[in-house]
């Protein structure tokens, strides 16, 4: 978790001011706040969709789990009698 809150504070600075030099002064405003917005809706997006596949995967998993789980199921419960 450090290592990416470095690497995405060292990434988004230079990223941020390599699109916006060729912005005017009179629409620097506007284009950081553009910038800022599109890139917290598409972290807002990222995380949505993930967490869509990470909670269709337990699904899943919970439906269907694999063979080596349900052989030990049944061994342990056979050797709990």
């Amino acid at each position: 978790m450090y290592l990416r809150g470095v690497a995405m504070g060292l990434l988004f600075s230079p990223l941020s001011a390599l699109a916006l030099t060729e912005i005017s002064r009179t629409e620097m405003a506007q284009a950081s706040g553009l910038m800022n917005v599109i890139r917290q809706v598409g972290g807002s997006f990222g995380v949505a969709i993930l967490q869509t596949l990470l909670t269709n995967a337990s699904f899943s998993i919970r439906l269907f789990p694999a063979p080596c789980l349900t052989v030990r199921r049944r061994f342990s419960a056979t050797v709990s009698r």
